[in-house]
């Protein structure tokens, strides 16, 4: 038997992996903290650091997919 014949040794490439979106806050995100997403977060504003309390343009687009699979 041939090597290329054995279906154990094939070469599938595995499917490359999509970047996830950051969709919490720097602070949140440096800290490891849990954003509750409002701006600013309430982590911000416990810390002070409501200043820097932004999510990018990306945030917005998937914080849009995320309060449509949410739960009321």
């Amino acid at each position: 038997m041939a090597l290329s014949d054995d279906p154990s040794t094939d070469a599938r490439p595995n499917p490359p992996k999509r970047a996830r979106k950051a969709i919490n806050c720097e602070p949140c995100r440096n800290s490891k903290l849990k954003c509750d997403r409002n701006r600013p977060c309430s982590s911000c504003v416990l810390r002070g650091t409501t200043a820097q309390c932004y999510q990018g343009q990306d945030a917005d687009l998937a914080l849009r997919g995320f309060d449509q699979h949410r739960r009321p």
